[in-house]
């Protein structure tokens, strides 16, 4: 397996019970051309006012050219759904990572 480039978009919603819309509204709402590279995304309810998405690329190169577009629309999703935002980027551990399918 070789390393793959992650972005980490972690949300905290001000009102907890706005996270089910909010989740609703990305659902239906999900671009209809998935970004260069992007070889797969993860999302996860972490706790009732927080959430957390996984982007995987495959070259650093398009991991770095998704983030101004990830920004712009988590931007505007953010002042819609009254959340708080950080977005960080790491790299895939190939000896770490199992799949047990």
């Amino acid at each position: 397996m070789s390393a793959n480039f992650c972005v980490f978009l972690h949300i905290r919603y001000m009102n907890p019970k706005v996270m089910g819309i909010a989740h609703d509204y990305l659902a239906a709402n999900q671009p209809a051309k998935n970004p260069k590279g992007r070889l797969w995304m993860n999302s996860f309810h972490v706790s009732p006012d927080k959430g957390l998405g996984v982007h995987c690329f495959d070259t650093k190169e398009n991991m770095e050219n998704f983030l101004p577009l990830m920004k712009e629309r988590i931007e505007n999703f953010a002042t819609k759904f009254e959340c708080k935002f950080t977005i960080e980027t790491g790299i895939l551990s190939p000896e770490l990572t199992k799949s047990f399918e």
